[in-house]
């Protein structure tokens, strides 16, 4: 997640990962460690406020999970 987060930071934008944030995103709704989740929420929520709260909202209520997926 830290090299996610170096390349969203960059001021040159990597081929291999148009789109970091989003990417970290997906990552952090797989996370089950709320001391890690709230680490990079925390980074994510001033660059993607929604995606930080959708992350947050999977965390604390996983069985929306398949509302997500299906949408």
């Amino acid at each position: 997640m830290e090299l996610t987060i170096s390349i969203a930071e960059s001021e040159r934008p990597d081929p291999l990962c148009p789109d970091p944030i989003g990417e970290l995103a997906q990552t952090l709704g797989e996370i089950k460690d709320p001391e890690i989740l709230l680490k990079y929420v925390l980074w994510l929520a001033p660059r993607d406020a929604d995606k930080a709260l959708s992350v947050c909202d999977l965390f604390f209520f996983p069985s929306r999970r398949l509302m997500y997926r299906s949408s």
